[in-house]
């Protein structure tokens, strides 16, 4: 009922999916706020510009900013901490919280097939389902489909599954879903990743995985042109394939062929103002990835005094600015803020 208090372990008992959506729900908000924070800062100058604002608050207004950007990365910081606590099975890989988000249907479908039809049927869980299409998700972020089918056929074999087609056909319909939802603008332009006429009108008739309501005012921070997929798809992507640790040259050469398209696209200048995240900032976004890379402060490795409290964006590429294979929801909110 309405009335209803809710506790903490009521919360705690709360479904792992309720708990990812209100994690992005929170993002979401955050975002929101944060770019109607921007737009009347841009006001401001624009005023003081005009001799109508005082130069000397100026300063103030900025530092207030910078004051509220941290307060908002520490809470998303906090919140995936809490999130990945109460929901130990997801922690393994952020993209385990984007299949409970939103493709529980699939991961129905492939576990009723499983019992079903699998010999092994009685040591099933559904964390294995989970697993399995964290994997596709995972390589597509990475430009890396070509493991698509090999992520499939060990499965395949791992359960003894007779319905070899309808597996391979979920995972090709996981990896459009992915396209769809996340792909940045030059690879929906130009990747039609097997074409398939009985899949694209599954996927096209799918609802989008963030959410469309032009209502909802917060939500349009993240999604659609400003899509914090699109963010996280360009991090993990850069992380993964050019950062040291990763030697596999031939699956790096798929994300480069990427950041050509990227940086011989529509790249944001003085000239060219960007009218969208997605798309017009992809080229901005992956030079401020490489200045980071190399910046002082995460290489000299020295910690600043209170750094996690004042400077959470400098501690979060300290910690994490080789972009090692689980990349952090709270690095990739703050690079999408910025």
């Amino acid at each position: 009922p309405p009335s209803k208090e809710y506790s903490y372990d009521d919360l705690i008992r709360f479904p792992d999916r309720a708990k990812c959506l209100l994690f992005f729900d929170t993002m979401a908000y955050h975002a929101h706020k944060y770019s109607r924070a921007l737009k009347e800062t841009k006001e401001t100058m624009r005023m003081e510009a005009k001799g109508e604002y005082p130069t000397e608050n100026l300063p103030i207004e900025v530092m207030c900013q910078g004051i509220f950007a941290n307060s908002i990365i520490r809470n998303i910081q906090d919140l995936e901490n809490e999130l990945f606590a109460e929901c130990p099975d997801l922690n393994d890989s952020p993209y385990r919280v984007l299949v409970c988000c939103f493709m529980s249907p699939m991961v129905n479908m492939l576990s009723d097939s499983v019992r079903e039809i699998s010999p092994l049927a009685k040591k099933w869980k559904d964390d294995f389902a989970f697993a399995f299409f964290a994997d596709i998700v995972e390589a597509v972020f990475r430009c890396r489909q070509k493991q698509v089918d090999g992520i499939t056929d060990r499965f395949i074999r791992r359960w003894k599954m007779s319905n070899e087609d309808k597996v391979h056909m979920l995972a090709h319909v996981t990896v459009r879903f992915v396209i769809k939802n996340a792909g940045t603008k030059a690879e929906s332009e130009t990747n039609r990743w097997r074409p398939n006429e009985d899949i694209d009108q599954l996927v096209e008739m799918s609802a989008a995985w963030l959410r469309e309501d032009l209502q909802d005012e917060w939500w349009a921070s993240i999604n659609g042109d400003n899509s914090i997929l699109n963010t996280m798809k360009i991090v993990d992507g850069f992380g993964s394939n050019m950062c040291p640790y990763n030697k596999d040259e031939e699956e790096s050469d798929e994300f480069v062929k990427l950041l050509a398209l990227l940086f011989n696209g529509n790249v944001w200048s003085d000239s060219n103002p960007a009218s969208s995240i997605r798309g017009d900032l992809d080229a901005t976004l992956i030079s401020m990835m490489m200045h980071y890379t190399q910046s002082k402060w995460r290489v000299d490795g020295g910690e600043l005094p209170m750094e996690k409290l004042m400077l959470p964006l400098v501690n979060l590429f300290r910690e994490g600015g080789e972009f090692k294979p689980k990349p952090s929801f709270a690095l990739i909110f703050a690079l999408h803020a910025m």
